[in-house]
């Protein structure tokens, strides 16, 4: 300016979420192309983005009327109850035993079952299972 003072304009872009989808979209690609020896350590989150994934069981589980759950292979949870009724929800899930119970059924329940379905081992509903490879092999 003609009497010396100094005027800044300029832009601030906040990058944060972009640097998010940036690292996540790596960590898929190092996943996904990593050796066939080393594929057994491949994380569910890995590959996919756990609030799309929960947003999808949400619908899934409301539009079909069922419960839903995806778990590690010991049963813990990795995404949250969709659906639960309100026995296994308020009231089982919420204690020691029965939620170790619950983990130890969803461990169950979540592996390769040649029959395809599994019952809840409160054994008072019935659960239908679906289980996730999470590695590859020469033949695969």
């Amino acid at each position: 300016m003609d009497n010396g003072d100094v005027v800044w304009t300029g832009h601030i872009t906040n990058i944060t979420d972009r640097k998010k989808a940036e690292e996540f979209l790596e960590k898929r690609i190092v996943a996904l192309t990593g050796p066939l020896d080393q594929a057994n350590c491949i994380e569910f989150d890995e590959l996919f983005n756990i609030e799309d994934i929960q947003r999808l069981q949400d619908q899934f589980a409301q539009a079909a009327g069922v419960a839903s759950i995806i778990t590690h292979t010991d049963g813990k949870p990795i995404t949250r109850p969709s659906n639960f009724c309100r026995l296994c929800r308020d009231i089982i899930r919420r204690t020691d035993k029965g939620l170790a119970n619950c983990y130890m059924s969803d461990s169950v329940i979540g592996r390769y079952h040649p029959e395809g379905y599994q019952r809840c081992e409160r054994k008072s509903y019935g659960d239908g299972r679906g289980y996730l490879r999470n590695h590859r092999t020469e033949a695969d």
